[in-house]
């Protein structure tokens, strides 16, 4: 098997150089590729024989690495890499194979890719108009993008050549679902956007975050409609600029990916990770790397403090109820202690934690606690970072929003843990209630009485279950605006 490979590809490279890339890379994963004959083209064989083959082994490591990655055994991605440069060679003999420009796409989006591969996708349905999975794939990389209209006539597309593809019938059901959020939303907003006047000295909500996911139509609106008079932020990238319809404030994520202590920190990244675990090498790198683009952010606004939450936060009440409260902190903890989030109320403490981020990465020394075999998480991450961080700055003053000091509390998960034991639960999860006043309240098992909550980590609830929390809280606050509104007149 390694020596036909290895065969195919040191003829290829001889007919056609430039492939030395490609050998040097297939050969490195040969052991990868399943133990099926590569269709190796006979002397004189016309390109499309080439084609087939670099088409073939591209597939076979990309469906390895698809296999590797549900099964939580990879995250180096090395076959995929191998698979991308074997259908980019494909492409360089024959630019017109719609096989070859979908595998890549496939790969492109593999990578979370989705600009990549939608020109490659238009290009084989030139080659290939009559392709179901063409027009399936098109329609996934225009959702990816928040091109949400796109998505459904693609899918359209994909059902009318095959009106028996099951896979186009779900996605469409999903795409269909999010326009009917928004709108939902579209109502709430059309009565209630005249409350909204956000005042430029109160600290703001900062979110951060690339690509179009669907529960962040709930995220953003929830903070937009519940926090009147505070500024909403969205740093984020063209896929999402949808959002800013809704009084979000939407700044471009790449226009922040600047400043020294970044510039470090991208010199000094490294991936240490768990292979029994899923950590993909770019997402592991963002979540140190938000802390860094939001440093910048705030100082160019001039922002002295600021709230943040993950994108996955439903904010449930107002926190201008809470703020007053965190004046005498540093910054607030969420996740049971291990990470900053919530108020900051010094950005001084957010730059030295940037700092002692890029000097763990600097300590060659101290590696071997990020080890596989030393760090019991998936990869060595910004939560293992602060943890080290807050031991060894004693002078740090940190509150855990899990806590019940204010009027409520913020939920960082809603499944049970030791943290929050206090609070009645079942079946492994918090128990929500819901009450006349909009307000989402947990049971306090100690004290004997319900206490407001402020966000609630979305876990993973479906799209719907967050929809009826949201809409729960939002119309309460319409009522009670109209009742207000009738009343003047």
């Amino acid at each position: 098997m390694a020596d036909v490979l290895d065969r195919l590809l040191t003829t290829l490279a001889s007919r056609h150089p430039g492939f030395d890339e490609l050998r040097t890379m297939l050969r490195a994963v040969t052991g990868g590729v399943d133990c099926e004959e590569i269709p190796e083209p006979e002397p004189g064989a016309p390109k499309s024989d080439w084609v087939a083959a670099l088409v073939w082994c591209g597939r076979r490591l990309f469906d390895r690495e698809e296999r590797l990655d549900r099964a939580r055994f990879q995250c180096f991605h090395v076959q995929l890499e191998a698979a991308i440069v074997a259908y980019r060679a494909a492409l360089k003999i024959d630019c017109n194979c719609a096989e070859a420009c979908l595998e890549l796409a496939k790969a492109y989006r593999f990578q979370q890719r989705p600009h990549d591969a939608l020109p490659l996708i238009d290009h084989a349905l030139i080659v290939a108009p009559e392709s179901a999975e063409a027009h399936l794939l098109k329609g996934r990389m225009l959702y990816r993008l928040g091109r949400l209209t796109g998505a459904v006539g693609a899918f359209s597309q994909a059902l009318q050549l095959q009106p028996d593809f099951g896979e186009a019938a779900e996605d469409m059901r999903v795409v269909q679902g999010d326009l009917q959020a928004f709108n939902q939303v579209n109502k709430f907003y059309a009565a209630l956007a005249n409350r909204f006047h956000p005042d430029k000295n109160k600290p703001p909500l900062i979110f951060i975050h690339f690509g179009y996911n669907n529960y962040l139509l709930y995220s953003l609106c929830s903070a937009r409609f519940l926090n009147p008079n505070r500024r909403i932020i969205l740093i984020g990238d063209r896929s999402n600029l949808v959002f800013s319809t809704y009084g979000i404030e939407h700044f471009e994520i790449d226009s922040f990916r600047t400043g020294e202590l970044l510039q470090e920190f991208n010199r000094r990244f490294l991936f240490f990770f768990n292979k029994a675990t899923v950590w993909d090498k770019t997402w592991s790198r963002f979540i140190f790397e938000r802390w860094f683009i939001i440093y910048e952010f705030v100082k160019r606004q001039s922002i002295t403090s600021f709230w943040t939450f993950d994108s996955d936060t439903l904010i449930t009440g107002n926190l201008d109820e809470v703020e007053p409260h965190l004046q005498d902190i540093d910054f607030t903890e969420q996740n049971s202690r291990m990470s900053i989030h919530g108020f900051i109320n010094n950005i001084s403490a957010v730059e030295g934690y940037l700092r002692h981020i890029n000097q763990m990465f600097s300590d060659e020394s101290r590696y071997s606690e990020y080890t596989p075999q030393a760090f019991s998480g998936g990869a060595f991450n910004e939560m293992a970072a602060y943890i080290d961080y807050k031991n060894k700055t004693p002078t740090l003053k940190t509150l855990w929003l899990g806590d019940i000091l204010f009027p409520g509390t913020f939920i960082d998960h809603l499944w049970y843990d030791e943290d929050s034991s206090f609070i009645e639960h079942s079946n492994g999860h918090k128990s929500l209630k819901f009450q006349s006043d909009g307000y989402v309240r947990v049971f306090h098992t100690t004290r004997q009485e319900l206490i407001k909550v402020y966000t609630l980590t979305f876990d993973f609830m479906v799209f719907q279950d967050i929809g009826h929390i949201f809409g729960y809280c939002l119309h309460q606050l319409e009522r009670s605006t109209n009742k207000t509104n009738s009343t003047k007149i």
